[in-house]
């Protein structure tokens, strides 16, 4: 199940203000926690190609 389709379930099963907040809190925090990976992956990667570019300007392969 996907991660909306999820969240609207728990959402519609919140029996109260305190479970709805909490939903919403939760699908908030894994949101935010899967946003942070990807930057985290997409940093290594700029890093990497950087990295070798770098190296190719210092042994003349660049412009």
């Amino acid at each position: 199940m996907n991660s909306v389709s999820k969240f609207a379930g728990d959402l519609s099963a919140a029996k109260s203000p305190t479970d709805f907040a909490n939903v919403l809190v939760d699908y908030t925090r894994q949101q935010f926690e899967s946003l942070t990976e990807r930057f985290d992956e997409l940093s290594v990667l700029v890093n990497k190609t950087t990295s070798k570019e770098d190296d190719a300007v210092v042994l003349g392969l660049g412009d």
